[in-house]
């Protein structure tokens, strides 16, 4: 039975093998310096973790769901803890949907339903 690498190693230690590679140090030295094989930091390298369920396209439901939690007052961290999210990647999101009007509209959205809608109230 295959074993999800991802298991095996850390946050901590998956963010130390992407610094210390950045840093130019060799997959080995890595290993060593974190306590776990070559083969591990060889296989996190070459993408054979699944991360993809971090990275995953936002839907508009998503989109609302982020701005209601930002309107509470909840912190980036936290959004992007409670929906399995890279919170690099949220945030980058967050800005874009700022940028191009997409928060504006949904907001507007947001405040036409909770006026018109009984259960907001």
């Amino acid at each position: 039975m295959k074993t999800n690498i991802q298991n095996q190693i850390t946050q901590t230690q998956r963010d130390r093998i992407k610094a210390l590679r950045a840093q130019g140090m060799t997959q080995k030295a890595i290993a060593e310096k974190i306590g776990c094989s070559r083969t591990t930091v060889h296989k996190y390298l070459n993408h054979k973790i699944e991360e993809a369920s971090k990275i995953r396209p936002y839907t508009e439901t998503s989109n609302i769901l982020i701005i209601q939690d930002l309107e509470k007052g909840w912190s980036i961290q936290q959004i992007a803890e409670m929906y399995d999210r890279d919170p690099a990647d949220l945030r980058r999101h967050i800005n874009k949907i700022l940028q191009d009007g997409t928060a504006g509209r949904l907001k507007r959205m947001l405040t036409s339903y909770r006026r018109n809608n009984t259960a907001w109230r």
